[in-house]
């Protein structure tokens, strides 16, 4: 038996993992993607992917900026973002609706578990398993002007 999830936790985690992997791949160096190739690079439709930046941009996780060196990173380390944080930034609400009490509870306790291993695998962990390269198109980021932590 399969665990599905919706197209949009798939695509974020995906683009949160290769912009772990673009941070990953530049130590010390803070490096922005473009939408553009993020979209092209993971094969994920530009506007659903832009609706999700936004939406990881919201939670505090990615940060961005306009402009011709404009982009999106990791607004934290990569091993200081779970899995966990993507989904629940893009889909907070997993569980289906409430029917019996026994149902409910098997329910929640289903979604206890899948939050307990989404939120135990950074994405720092999910990139050094293997799958997820750095975006070969990135730009160097400046970085005055966006919000958040340091990078690295």
């Amino acid at each position: 038996m399969g665990y599905r999830v919706s197209a949009k936790v798939d695509y974020a985690v995906r683009a949160a993992a290769s912009l772990a992997a673009t941070q990953l791949s530049v130590p010390g160096g803070a490096t922005m993607s473009r939408a553009e190739d993020l979209a092209r690079d993971l094969a994920i439709p530009p506007r659903f992917l832009v609706n999700i930046l936004s939406d990881l941009r919201r939670a505090g996780l990615v940060a961005s900026q306009r402009g011709a060196q404009g982009g999106y990173l990791l607004a934290r380390g990569a091993a200081n973002v779970t899995v966990g944080e993507v989904v629940k930034a893009v889909d907070p609400e997993l569980l289906p609706e409430q029917h019996s009490k026994a149902l409910s509870e098997l329910w929640n306790r289903v979604s206890d578990a899948v939050d307990t291993i989404l939120d135990g695998v950074s994405l720092a962990d999910l990139v050094l398993a293997g799958g997820f390269a750095a975006a070969p198109s990135r730009v160097p980021c400046r970085k005055e002007g966006i919000a958040g932590e340091p990078y690295l």
